[in-house]
């Protein structure tokens, strides 16, 4: 009985670290609040020695979660020592063999299968084959007689099982401490990989923001350089119009010119004209003088006089019939009034032109 409860203690050992290590392990291990509230609830009822509500409670436990290993376990550990029996023990065993993705932990509960298969074998052949109910007094006498060389020899192999047992509970906390600090190495990366994405996010965001200033500046740089293209436009624009506008005036004034030198050209040729006839005059009367005559009465009295008009030139005042009938003798008029006329071209309306004789 003593190798029975201590390694009753000894899975019980076990159980525990083979459960926190589910507990501890990654998104596998992870139950409802529902599956760890029944675990709980019948833990508590198996330490009051309330076996039978236990079973309820852990077989509640597999209706509702009949693929979670660890209610088929209690169960198991619970018909195996605190409700003698191993058939059933023996059942939940294999059911939780069934449902536990782990092959450590699989293997772990064969063996504890395998030594309650001996013990349901051997119950069973106990009681087909038993000697007392075959036998007399003297078989069981002989029975009994053989029983110490039988506990002398079960003694050594009950603790050669304990030390075994032992062994496997210390194994299965160093490989609890092992998933401990892989999960601990596990958060610190999982942590250094959030700092490196918010890091990446941050970097993400920079970029993005200097890249909406790039292109800020690139399009101020653009409306700058477009405005000063136009503004230099406009400027050639209006240079040119203007070099435009004086090539025309100078074109006019240079028709202006040229109509001003034909004229005077015209006006050179009639006065050359006019000398000439009044050299002819001159000379005829020079050659007159040197013979003498008896001198000519000459009407001194009677001056005619033209009043300028608005559009009137010496031209067209000599071609008037009530003057001469003639343009070229505009000459004459000039000689007459040149005080008071300072250009041929250009008379003053109202003034007074006095008119010689032609």
């Amino acid at each position: 009985m003593n190798f029975r409860r201590r390694a009753a203690q000894a899975r019980h050992l076990i159980l525990f670290a083979l459960l926190l290590a589910a507990a501890s392990c990654g998104k596998e291990g992870k139950k409802s609040t529902d599956l760890d509230s029944l675990l709980r609830t019948g833990q508590e009822q198996m330490q009051k020695a309330r076996y039978r509500e236990a079973v309820v409670t852990f077989e509640k436990a597999t209706r509702l979660h009949p693929y979670a290993p660890e209610p088929y376990l209690r169960l198991a550990l619970l018909y195996e020592e605190c409700l003698p029996d191993p058939a059933t023990a023996l059942r939940y065993y294999r059911k939780y063999q069934q449902v536990e993705k782990d092959p450590v932990k699989r293997e772990e509960v064969g063996g504890w299968v395998r030594l309650l298969e001996q013990r349901v074998a051997k119950a069973n052949n106990g009681t087909v084959n038993s000697p007392g109910n075959q036998q007399g007094a003297a078989a069981r006498t002989t029975l009994a007689g053989n029983t110490a060389a039988q506990d002398g020899s079960s003694g050594v192999k009950q603790e050669a099982a304990n030390a075994d047992l032992q062994a496997k509970l210390e194994k299965a906390l160093q490989e609890l401490e092992v998933v401990k600090s892989q999960r601990a190495a596990e958060s610190g990366a999982l942590e250094r990989l959030a700092a490196a994405e918010r890091t990446i996010e941050q970097v993400r965001t920079e970029n993005e923001s200097l890249a909406e200033e790039l292109r800020t500046a690139r399009a101020r740089i653009q409306a700058l350089e477009s405005g000063e293209k136009d503004r230099q436009i406009a400027q050639l624009t209006g240079e040119l119009q203007e070099t435009r506008r004086q090539l025309v005036a100078a074109e006019a004034a240079k028709a202006r010119a040229d109509e001003e030198i034909a004229e005077m050209k015209k006006a050179a040729a009639t006065y050359a004209a006019t000398l000439s006839a009044l050299q002819r005059d001159y000379d005829k009367l020079k050659r007159g003088a040197a013979t003498p005559k008896a001198a000519p009465v000459v009407e001194t009295n009677r001056v005619r006089t033209h009043t300028v008009r608005a559009g009137e030139t010496l031209k067209s005042i000599a071609a008037s019939r009530s003057v001469y009938g003639d343009s070229g003798k505009w000459i004459l008029l000039y000689q007459a009034n040149k005080e008071k006329i300072r250009d041929p071209n250009k008379l003053i309306p109202g003034q007074v032109l006095v008119i010689p004789p032609g």
